[in-house]
């Protein structure tokens, strides 16, 4: 699932290194992977994934930096978590 207020619209071409966190409480299973990762124009980078194993009602962050050349304006990055039984509290990013 896309992370509210994850988004980034590229409006200067150019290469870009992206940071983004993620804060979340897992509602179900303890011990479940929590993974963020990248999309660029809605199709998951699959070597953007980073993680982190998470428990029941803990919250747990999850931070990536991951570079993109050769991006052009109107491309648009989404951040994404691996899993829809997890419940984003805090979002942050941009830099």
């Amino acid at each position: 699932q896309i992370v509210p207020g994850l988004t980034y619209t590229i409006t200067q071409s150019g290469d870009y290194v992206f940071y983004a966190m993620v804060t979340g409480d897992l509602d179900n299973t303890d011990a479940k992977p929590f993974e963020i990762m990248l999309a660029l124009n809605s199709s998951i980078i699959a070597n953007s994934k980073t993680g982190d194993f998470m428990k029941k009602n803990e919250a747990q962050s999850v931070s990536l930096t991951f570079p993109i050349d050769g991006l052009v304006a109107t491309d648009v990055i989404d951040v994404y978590i691996n899993n829809d039984d997890i419940d984003v509290e805090i979002a942050k990013g941009w830099s």
